[in-house]
């Protein structure tokens, strides 16, 4: 028969599925070990460039948080949500200048956006920014995708504050969100280092601080906690959390690291490793802002991307 439509104008020649959404029976097969372009449908995301997705599987969807219809970075924020199924980009919820009891205020998102897959949710710390926004909250977010609703948790301290390079990773083996900051404005302790938040007491806490909270195994530099944009990934064979690189300094000055080092969230340990780098190509360069991400069937930590002392990298890397 004549295509139909969904609640948000696609039209579809299929049974309906979910409720009012309809999704064809066929689909385009994506070629193996191949880059495909894709042109969704939907609304166009906006990035400011310290963005990060994360993977929902309670709604099979990409969930995206960054900018929404703006000119410039920061007075807008959107909880937008990405699935082949449909290829198109949907508008879960929407910030504004001031933060509400169900989204936080305009400013950058950043990487400590993480997903908690036992209670299918999004954790986030939110907004690192200072400037061009109304507010600075800086409190601790969690979002159900299923419900599309928000909670501004105001989590007890001390918080991690408004750290502008922070970021994060949800441990679901410890039930903890782990986060690695730089900086400690806005922080109730005036120190940057690890802090986690744990949802069942709703309570942040500074869990490690080189060299005087914590232990570390391994040669660690003085200034460990000042490294700013080293993404971390959480292995759930191991239920280690390992976070790579970073930097120190700030444009002419920016100093690249391209340090491994792993978290234990119940010893809280942190211990630096030593791998052995490749016969031909050696060991990766320095870099922050890659993408760092455990491949669980095949235990395998894939690291692609970033920013180095060379700019902007493509290459990727498997350990």
């Amino acid at each position: 028969g004549a295509p139909t439509m969904d609640l948000r104008g696609n039209a579809r020649d299929s049974q309906p599925d979910i409720g009012a959404y309809e999704y064809s029976p066929t689909g385009t097969p994506l070629p193996l070990n191949t880059w495909t372009k894709v042109t969704p449908n939907g609304l166009t995301p906006e990035v400011v460039g310290w963005d990060q997705t994360v993977y929902s599987p309670a709604i099979k969807k990409f969930i995206f948080f960054g900018n929404y219809h703006e000119n410039n970075s920061e007075p807008q924020r959107g909880m937008m949500a990405y699935d082949f199924d449909t290829s198109r980009w949907d508008l879960l919820d929407l910030g504004s200048l001031i933060h509400t009891e169900n989204m936080p205020e305009g400013g950058h998102p950043t990487g400590s956006f993480t997903y908690d897959t036992g209670r299918d949710q999004v954790v986030y710390h939110c907004c690192a920014s200072l400037s061009m926004q109304a507010e600075n909250v800086n409190h601790l977010w969690w979002f159900d995708p299923v419900g599309m609703v928000g909670r501004d948790k105001h989590a007890l301290q001390p918080s991690m504050g408004n750290s502008a390079e922070p970021m994060a990773v949800y441990d679901s083996f410890n039930d903890r969100y782990v986060a690695e900051i730089k900086e400690s404005y806005g922080n109730t302790l005036g120190t940057e280092g690890t802090f986690t938040y744990d949802p069942v007491s709703n309570r942040w806490a500074l869990a490690a601080h080189y060299p005087d909270k914590g232990h570390y195994v391994g040669s660690f530099d003085p200034i460990f906690d000042l490294y700013g944009f080293r993404p971390m990934t959480f292995n759930s064979a191991n239920h280690l959390i390992y976070m790579f690189g970073g930097r120190t300094g700030y444009d002419v000055s920016t100093t690249f690291y391209n340090n491994l080092y792993t978290y234990d969230a119940a010893a809280n340990t942190w211990t630096h490793l030593t791998p052995n780098p490749d016969p031909v190509y050696g060991l990766p360069a320095g870099r922050i802002k890659c993408g760092l991400t455990y491949d669980s069937p095949d235990h395998i930590i894939l690291m692609t991307g970033g920013e180095g002392a060379a700019g902007a990298l493509s290459d990727t890397w498997a350990y």
